[in-house]
């Protein structure tokens, strides 16, 4: 079909070929009407999904039967935008839409033109915008003519109408494209709190482990001094790791920075720029067009009238030729206006959206890779937690076996009684200081276990008794 046809691109792809067989010369293969009433019915019967692409710049119509599911229903957007299904990202009143496969469209959120589905691409996508038919007048020729002013009337009459239709879509673009762009910062913003948070956890619990390692190192130190059995070395190398661990917040902080300064006003990918660029409704830009559209639209009925008379009395004649005047002055004015403010400002909308997307897009994969290092380093501690309980398990062992005067894989020695003296007290002491190293750990532990409890949207619950 023809670009300047009104029709979304959803309903054309279904009523093709429904018209190519109904309009088939060969009568063997054009659709008898049972058949023809049973595709219309069909196409009738289907629920509109109205879609917006924001990456694309452009609004799209599926038509879906109310008991297909959410999977047909990616697929009729992948045939629309291109858009494949494990790349769509849904957004809906400001919020993430999930469509269970399964889910019925009948259960669907209601959609209008107005209030659409966002659909967003994890993958970089080309922008289209708005595609339509360049528009530009017939000549109006000055010789008097009453069958040809009539014609020229009609065709003004037609791309003035057809302007003032573009006109509104590209506004209609233009505003989804700001509602859009300020609700994909919002969420944008909270994936980024959602990274800060978890560093945030992984820190402390990084900062626990650290501690509770250097604990662990500074008791086997006392051990190793009366002889008993030591893993000095592998605490040595856990605790060289965790600082390997800590300092890779090193750079995880300034990206997280830089993220925050691009999301504030003013910043980057602020969306300052959508509010300043293009065309707005406050410019009324279709409303000037209608008026115009509709003075042209009365001379071009007098102009008919003129064509039925044949021919016209002088002062009648006079006045159509002024209204010749108007009708050429009205449709310069229309498309003047139409393309230097409607095609313009859209235009320059258009590239700054396109370079928008693209910073977009490179800081969500950005955000993206801060957040999966958060959780690889997450994922590290826990293992190197899980290692300093065992330990503990094994301090408690030995600190007992210490007070009790055992000493294992040592050989039999006969101190003198002061020797033993010494020993006994030295062993008291130290019984003492491993017992409450112990307790400390076994708290620490107890703080990290409790922090478990974090909030996923939220910051610490019950902080103060942490």
């Amino acid at each position: 079909m023809p670009i300047s046809c009104s029709l979304s691109k959803g309903l054309q792809v279904l009523l093709t070929p429904v018209l190519a067989n109904i309009l088939e010369a060969d009568q063997e293969k054009c659709w008898g009407f049972d058949q023809f009433f049973a595709e219309t019915s069909d196409i009738l019967h289907r629920r509109i999904i109205h879609v917006f692409s924001l990456q694309q710049m452009t609004s799209h119509k599926v038509y879906i039967h109310s008991y297909n599911t959410a999977a047909i229903f990616h697929e009729l957007v992948y045939k629309q935008t291109k858009i494949t299904s494990q790349n769509q990202e849904l957004i809906y009143e400001g919020r993430h839409l999930a469509l269970e496969p399964g889910r019925l469209a009948q259960h669907f959120p209601k959609t209008t033109e107005e209030n659409p589905i966002i659909i967003l691409s994890r993958e970089a996508v080309n922008i289209v915008g708005l595609i339509y038919e360049e528009i530009s007048l017939p000549k109006v020729h000055q010789r008097y003519d009453l069958d040809s002013d009539a014609s020229m009337a009609k065709a003004v009459t037609g791309v003035v109408c057809y302007a003032s239709r573009v006109a509104n879509a590209l506004l209609l673009y233009q505003e989804l494209m700001r509602k859009g762009i300020r609700w994909l910062i919002e969420i944008i913003k909270e994936d980024y709190n959602e990274t800060v948070h978890k560093k945030t956890e992984v820190v402390i619990k990084l900062d626990f482990c650290n501690r509770n390692i250097e604990i662990a190192g500074k008791i086997y130190e006392n051990l190793m001094q009366i002889h008993l059995e030591t893993e000095m070395d592998e605490i040595s190398e856990i605790h060289t790791k965790l600082l390997l661990l800590s300092s890779s917040r090193g750079t995880i902080e300034p990206s997280l920075q830089d993220i925050e300064d691009k999301l504030s006003p003013g910043g980057l990918l602020s969306d300052t720029w959508a509010n300043q660029e293009g065309t707005h409704p406050r410019d009324r830009n279709p409303e000037k067009l209608q008026v115009l559209l509709s003075s042209i639209t009365d001379i071009y009925y007098q102009f008919k009238k003129d064509k039925a008379e044949r021919r016209l009395p002088y002062n009648e004649e006079q006045i159509h030729k002024f209204d010749k005047q108007k009708l050429n002055l009205h449709a310069t004015k229309a498309i003047s206006l139409f393309k230097d403010e409607c095609v313009s400002k859209y235009e320059t909308f258009l590239d700054k959206a396109e370079d928008w997307m693209r910073k977009m897009l490179h800081l969500r994969k950005q955000l993206l890779t801060i957040t999966s290092q958060c959780f690889d380093i997450e994922e590290e501690v826990s293992k190197y937690q899980d290692y300093i309980n065992e330990l503990q398990e094994t301090l408690r062992q030995k600190t007992f076996a210490a007070s009790t005067g055992i000493k294992h894989t040592m050989n039999p020695i006969y101190p003198s009684s002061n020797t033993l003296v010494e020993m006994t007290l030295g062993m008291k002491k130290l019984k003492e200081e491993m017992e409450g190293v112990v307790k400390e750990l076994a708290e620490n532990n107890h703080i990290l276990e409790r922090f478990g409890a974090l909030t996923v949207d939220g910051g610490l619950r019950n902080v103060d008794c942490i």
